[in-house]
């Protein structure tokens, strides 16, 4: 009998130790929930440190034509662009017709101008993929492309893509949504040497940027996805016609065409025309003659250093010119003439105003040869 009271004090005080017992452990996940996410915010900046350890700037994405050696005529037109084995001709954003600009968009970025740099979905997607395939994904935005195509080597590695955002997120930080636009436009492959839709306006239509119709712009749209595959000239058999379909379907589902104009699209793509080996240069004789007596006064490394030669060429004049050639040559074919060149010359100064070489560069018997120099 003299037990019991003490067992009941002693099944009391057990009971009043549980809730001193609980607080305990709540406050041990507390401290061990913040020393994780402290952490992780520590483990995330000093990965952050490591991948930016040797980014590129992103304002080099803005440089890439002063690294480059530009050709430029007597009111700065821009005649050729060298870097590399790329033929660029740099185009502003405001030369870029809607349709072009609303294809991309449509086909690559729908959320282009809403998003900063990078989807979250996107992402989230990707570490799914990569979660359960083991393989990297695309899901790329437009800005992410731009940095891939400028600035990042394209392999595909957790670690460059982690630079990829980076670098993203930076330049939508540092430029307007129409910078980056416009950089993209002419940072990006579209097929062989072309880079950049002025270029690749040249070489598929020859024509200008801002001269392409909707089916045009459609087809020169879907191209970067994969250059190789979509080049209409040189790629696979009809790619190009599947890529150009889904290019208008998503222009049509996004209401910057309606229902009509993707069916007249359509008609067009059955019937386009394309002109094959046109260079993405402007006079290419006279910029070869220029390029031979910079090398003829060793100053060839001069062309590596990323300078803008000025030249006296008159690119109206040229394009007149050019075409009164080849219109004259037509004629007198059946007399068996077969090429022609011209030379214009300011006669005060003795200044080049023209150069036609031949009357079609891009004939292979004797296009390339420059009649008017013999060379």
């Amino acid at each position: 009998m003299q037990n019991a009271p003490t067992l009941r004090r002693s099944h009391r005080n057990s009971r009043m130790r549980l809730p001193r017992l609980k607080q305990n452990s709540i406050s041990w996940l507390l401290r061990a929930a913040i020393i994780g996410i402290v952490g992780l915010f520590v483990a995330g900046m000093l990965a952050f440190a490591w991948i930016s350890r040797d980014l590129p700037s992103p304002g080099e994405i803005t440089k890439r034509t002063g690294s480059s050696t530009v050709f430029v005529d007597r009111n700065d037109e821009v005649l050729f662009e060298m870097f590399e084995d790329k033929n660029r001709i740099p185009v502003k954003i405001a030369n870029v017709p809607e349709n072009l600009k609303h294809a991309v968009i449509a086909v690559e970025d729908k959320n282009f101008y809403s998003h900063g740099g990078f989807s979250t979905w996107g992402y989230i997607r990707s570490i799914f993929r990569i979660a359960t395939t083991g393989r990297l994904s695309g899901g790329s935005t437009l800005t992410q492309q731009l940095v891939k195509n400028a600035l990042l080597s394209r392999e595909r590695t957790l670690t460059r893509k982690a630079k990829e955002l980076i670098l993203a997120v930076e330049l939508e930080r540092r430029f307007t949504k129409d910078q980056i636009l416009e950089m993209y436009m002419n940072e990006s492959p579209f097929g062989g040497t072309f880079w950049g839709v002025q270029s690749a306006a040249k070489g598929y239509f020859d024509k200008d940027v801002k001269e392409l119709n909707l089916v045009e712009s459609a087809i020169i749209a879907g191209l970067p996805q994969s250059p190789s595959i979509y080049n209409p000239i040189s790629g696979r058999e009809g790619a190009y016609i599947g890529r150009t379909q889904d290019v208008l379907r998503r222009m049509r589902e996004d209401k910057y065409i309606t229902k009509a104009e993707e069916k007249k699209a359509l008609s067009d793509l059955e019937h386009i025309k394309f002109k094959p080996n046109k260079l993405a240069i402007q006079a290419p004789h006279f910029d070869f003659y220029v390029r031979r007596l910079i090398a003829e006064k060793k100053k060839k490394k001069m062309l590596d250093e990323g300078i803008t030669i000025k030249t006296t060429l008159d690119l109206k004049a040229q394009a007149k010119i050019q075409k009164i050639t080849f219109d004259e040559i037509e004629k007198i074919k059946a007399f068996k003439a077969t090429n022609g060149a011209v030379v214009a010359m300011d006669s005060q100064t003795g200044e080049i105003l023209s150069m036609v070489g031949s009357y079609d560069y891009t004939n292979p018997e004797f296009g390339s040869y420059n009649v008017a120099t013999a060379h």
